[in-house]
């Protein structure tokens, strides 16, 4: 089952849902977590925009004013819900990956603003965790971070960050290393970096699936990166082509893969220009054979 995550800053736009139904396609998400949707009262028609043609199912927590505003929405023919906790700043979902006898707790979080709003939330959700058993996953917007070198041109607050390592202590969480960006906000005048999104996770769920993977995404359709999180393998189709020692030496060889390297790509996602580049390189050397 794959996660993901994004402070939208507002889900009003259509280009936004078509952002977050390329990224459920592209990296076989089941369960999608948004954060500042910025509607008091957010429609089916335009929950729906956010999801493909399959089944889901959602829960929100609508903003206060235009301020604020939760979503989470997952695919129910691989995840039913069995139990719901929901305030202003988090959507606790809990329930079962289907055909597995495994309690999943998966929160959607959007930390306040407020230093104190934000301490009352880690005790809330200690409290939580204390009578809720299960593989606990929070992704979102913590809204704080835990060490200086997570900031970048902006003041590191020391007290904030005690208190948000204390609860993850406490909390017994841990953090995959994170892939792609290094920092997952960038301020309006593109001064000032942090990561505030972030993803945490038990102990039980770390064993569970030890080699998971998170990266985060360019800010495309947000100031905030998209977070993936990756813990079943995504088969990328068979090799594009086999190499053998022996083409080395081949005549033209050199020129041949390099035309096929220099092929364009439009794509602003890595994986993506590398495959194109394999296929054109195949392509060449399947050319360069005929001849």
């Amino acid at each position: 089952m794959n996660f993901g995550s994004i402070n939208i800053k507002g889900a009003g736009g259509a280009g936004k849902a078509v952002e977050a139904r390329r990224l459920i396609s592209k990296y076989n998400l089941s369960f999608f977590a948004i954060q500042e949707t910025q509607f008091r009262d957010l429609s089916l028609s335009k929950i729906r925009r956010f999801w493909d043609n399959t089944s889901f199912e959602f829960s929100k927590v609508d903003a206060e004013g235009r301020s604020g505003g939760l979503l989470s929405i997952w695919n129910a023919t691989i995840f039913k819900k069995e139990q719901e906790v929901k305030n202003q700043n988090f959507i606790l979902t809990k329930g079962k990956i289907v055909g597995e006898n495994t309690d999943l707790v998966i929160v959607n979080i959007y930390g306040s603003t407020s230093k104190t709003s934000r301490r009352i939330m880690w005790e809330e959700l200690l409290a939580v965790k204390n009578t809720i058993t299960g593989l606990w996953l929070m992704l979102g917007d913590f809204n704080e971070v835990r060490f200086p070198e997570e900031r970048f041109n902006s003041q590191f607050d020391a007290g904030g960050a005690l208190c948000f390592n204390s609860f993850i202590s406490r909390g017994g969480f841990h953090e995959y290393n994170m892939g792609g960006m290094k920092y997952t906000f960038l301020s309006g005048d593109g001064t000032n970096l942090s990561k505030l999104d972030r993803v945490l996770v038990c102990d039980n769920f770390m064993n569970k699936w030890p080699h998971a993977s998170l990266l985060a995404l360019g800010r495309n359709i947000s100031d905030h990166s998209p977070l993936i999180l990756t813990t079943t393998n995504n088969s990328f189709g068979p090799s594009p082509f086999r190499m053998f020692n022996s083409w080395f030496a081949l005549e033209g060889f050199d020129e041949t893969v390099r035309k096929g390297l220099d092929s364009i790509c439009d794509s602003r996602f890595k994986d993506e220009v590398l495959a194109t580049k394999f296929k054109a390189v195949k392509e060449e050397l399947k050319k360069m054979a005929q001849k």
